[in-house]
């Protein structure tokens, strides 16, 4: 809190400079009568009465038609957020809850635009709580910037909440923007690319799919992707224009922007390659079709620029007029390349105290920021799809399916009494020849019954298979992450000269290890439920001889294991129950003068399991070691939690005996 507090304070004593030039033309202090005039906002200040406050919304409909970078060109955002927050304040005081929905979502949205989420993620979360009042596209809106604005604090648990609803109501399917807030840009390009098909009909939908997977190459630092990306979505901006000018299709939204944020997108990418004059030009164009905030996207790099070429005042221009814009914005990554470009500005001055202090800022929310990504990372991790809820809802479905089959049968035989009824009376003949042409009609209706019944059928076969890949896909990162963290501890422990740390460090690694063989199996295995308890303890074992063989050991391995599949909450349970066991064996019952025996016995009879590890070891007196093992009380809390007995002999070898139920 103290270090956000220090950043703004910084960040607000500079907005009492002026700059002047091309780069700042609208940084004086504003006086927006004019423009008030010119949209038909009169008496902002004095009129606080229903009427004024809906005619003011009104307005703001009306403006807020197009795409959102020209309604900012009349009044600037943080004016409308001015006029607004003063209305949505007073219809709290006054209790008047009908007029306080009604300014709540273009406050909100307005808020967002501006990232001051501070003042914005309230409003979004009373719309949020009062979600029944909004029609289906403000619903849907709502939800987007609910969860960005999550993901900006961090709050991964309302993240996926959030997500999980937009799933729900089929306005998304994808998880890639929570795998790139959470630093996994490589999971957020495969989902990506698996999940969202690029939209063959031209319009800025097609654009935003370049621009987005650009991005997301270029977090990753694969910059020659990201420019790939970008060069095709300015090629067919190029051609969007060319068509609005033949009337071929209709401008959706300052086309001619798309056009500079491309060529901005490209010279961020020149800048990373340390190719500054022709990115300086690319950034001067972007800034010439640049309004308002959006300025902002062209005067971060375009400071780094000048500061490279050493054209030092222009960078000062810059510096304040990104000063000046980020003025009451909530304090994020983007506000923070303030800091580091500040450090770079004062560094090639010679004003190195300065240049340390913005950078000493830049650093300490760096770390900040790393914290919290392996934070979403942990949660991200640990986080459960709800399929056992999708099953129950594919069951659901086809049971109705099951139903109007029933139900369609029952009609159709019905309906042939009925036939059978007539003709048995011997109506006449114009009556029986209508009764079998409205047969012949309902035959029809009931093949395209059966019909739609079968695709729906196959459609949520399809659902089915597409969420079994799913969890195949969750059992694939997790194993990578766990291998990842394996991997990290293992760089670690080779800087460690500690034999005694190292020794805890290798046990850390081999319960990981035992999680990750879990995950891996479920992953290959045609089954994502259950493992083969065989398979999975031999590749155990084998993992842990090969963590602790020595030269001239002898060891024999027996393997008595009837053939059963175990779950993924159980077997991971077993599985650091078998580690902790076998690893005591080659810790203290192996010798260089003596083969030792490890035995390893699980004997199934019906729903009955006994486990039995068993080492022809010195063994150990129970009370030397009871009271500093680690390794027995991790065997005793899984047994617990595996609801299992479990009883240990430690004379002439030792023998751990689990009996537990599948």
């Amino acid at each position: 809190m103290r270090f956000k507090i220090l950043i703004s304070f910084f960040i607000s004593s500079l907005f009492w400079a002026t700059p002047s030039s091309i780069f700042s033309q609208s940084l004086v202090a504003e006086d927006y009568s004019v423009a008030l005039t010119k949209i038909g906002i009169k008496e902002v200040d004095s009129d606080f009465s229903t009427t004024n406050t809906i005619k003011i919304i009104h307005i703001w409909d009306s403006l807020n038609k197009n795409h959102h970078n020209t309604i900012y060109d009349k009044l600037p955002a943080k004016e409308w957020q001015r006029i607004l927050t003063k209305r949505y304040q007073l219809a709290i005081q006054n209790k008047d809850d009908a007029l306080r929905f009604r300014i709540a979502l273009p406050l909100s949205f307005i808020c967002h635009t501006r990232s001051a989420f501070i003042e914005g993620l309230p409003v979004l979360n009373y719309l949020y709580e009062n979600k029944s009042r909004l029609n289906k596209e403000a619903y849907k809106s709502v939800l987007i910037k609910l969860e960005e604005e999550y993901r900006f604090y961090n709050r991964m648990d309302q993240v996926l909440k959030i997500r999980n609803e937009r799933i729900e109501n089929d306005f998304i399917k994808t998880f890639w923007e929570i795998y790139a807030s959470c630093g996994l840009y490589e999971e957020a390009i495969n989902d990506y690319k698996l999940f969202e098909p690029l939209p063959q009909e031209y319009s800025r939908s097609r654009l935003t799919y370049y621009l987005r997977l650009g991005d997301l190459f270029f977090e990753a630092k694969k910059i020659d992707s990201a420019e790939k990306y970008f060069r095709v979505g300015l090629a067919e901006t190029e051609i969007f224009l060319k068509m609005i000018d033949s009337k071929k299709i209709k401008e959706e939204g300052n086309f001619l922007y798309w056009k500079g944020w491309f060529n901005g997108l490209i010279a961020n990418c020149l800048i990373e390659r340390d190719e500054y004059t022709t990115a300086k030009k690319l950034l001067i164009y972007y800034l010439s079709l640049s309004t308002g905030e959006y300025r902002l996207n062209s005067l971060f790099p375009l400071s780094v620029c000048y500061i490279k070429t050493r054209e030092l005042q222009k960078a000062k221009v810059c510096i304040d007029s990104v000063a000046y814009y980020i003025a009451g914005r909530t304090i994020g990554k983007v506000e923070v390349k303030y800091f580091k470009i500040n450090s770079d500005y004062y560094h090639a001055l010679g004003k190195n105290d300065s240049a340390f202090f913005y950078l000493q800022a830049y650093n300490r929310y760096n770390d900040s920021a790393t914290t919290n990504i392996l934070k979403n990372q942990s949660s991200l991790l640990t986080a459960k799809m709800e399929i056992e809820k999708r099953r129950k809802e594919l069951v659901l479905t086809q049971n109705e399916l099951v139903e109007t089959k029933l139900s369609s049968s029952i009609q159709e035989g019905q309906l042939y009494l009925s036939i059978a009824g007539l003709i048995s009376f011997l109506i006449i003949i114009l009556l029986v020849l209508r009764n079998l042409k409205q047969n012949e009609k309902s035959k029809k209706l009931i093949e395209a019954k059966n019909s739609l019944l079968e695709i729906y059928a196959e459609n949520n076969l399809k659902k089915s298979q597409y969420n079994e890949q799913l969890i195949k896909e969750l059992h694939h990162r997790v194993k990578n992450n766990l291998q990842n963290i394996y991997s990290l501890l293992n760089i670690q422990k080779r800087r460690i000269e500690d034999k005694d740390t190292i020794a805890f460090v290798t046990s850390i690694q081999n319960r990981i290890n035992s999680m990750a063989i879990v995950h891996e199996s479920l992953y290959a295995e045609s089954d994502i439920e259950l493992i083969d308890i065989k398979m999975y303890t031999i590749k155990l074992v084998e993992h842990l001889y090969q963590s602790f063989q020595k030269e001239g050991q002898l060891i024999e391995f027996v393997y008595e294991i009837d053939a059963v599949q175990i779950s993924l909450e159980k077997i991971i349970l077993i599985g650091l129950i078998i580690n902790e066991t076998v690893s005591n064996v080659f810790k203290h019952a192996t010798s260089l003068d003596k083969q030792t025996i490890l035995t390893i016995q699980l004997k199934v009879h019906h729903q009955n399991c006994v486990l039995m590890i068993k080492d022809n070891g010195p063994g150990f007196i129970l009370d030397d070691v009871r009271a500093n093992s680690l390794g027995l009380k991790i065997i005793q809390t899984m047994c617990q939690q595996l609801s299992a007995k479990y009883t240990i002999e430690h004379q002439q070898g030792v023998t751990h005996t689990i009996s537990f139920t599948l």
